[in-house]
């Protein structure tokens, strides 16, 4: 214990200075009810509004999904022409990069090697 807790305790004893009455909270909930006043609960309707600003952004979100959709497929639609012609180049230089690949391959030339041949200059 603290001093002051004993200094307490000695000057004052154990014993608690207030008292709660005999059978207080025995009736306490029904004396507090009855000091409430009454009132009426007011009724209030659950029915929804749906307003006009709610249709309008679901419009406006709308429009929008169809617009940005519209230019999507037409960028889409674009660049598949664009890269037709660049296709059949790819194609070709494809059929070159065979033959590079079986030179190394005959050669023994791995990436290193080629990496450092190129650094070189």
């Amino acid at each position: 214990m603290d001093r002051e807790e004993l200094f307490l305790k000695q000057k004052f004893g154990n014993e608690r200075p207030f008292r709660v009455p005999e059978g207080y909270f025995d009736s306490f909930a029904d004396n507090l009810m009855k000091e409430l006043p009454e009132r009426e609960a007011k009724v209030v309707p659950m029915r929804r509004r749906l307003s006009w600003r709610k249709f309008a952004t679901v419009a406006v979100a709308a429009c929008l999904g169809v617009v940005l959709l519209n230019v999507g497929t037409t960028y889409f639609n674009h660049e598949q022409q664009a890269q037709q012609p660049l296709a059949a180049s790819v194609q070709s230089a494809a059929a070159s990069n065979e033959a590079f690949d079986q030179m190394a391959d005959y050669a023994m030339i791995d990436v290193s090697d080629m990496y450092a041949y190129v650094s070189d200059y």
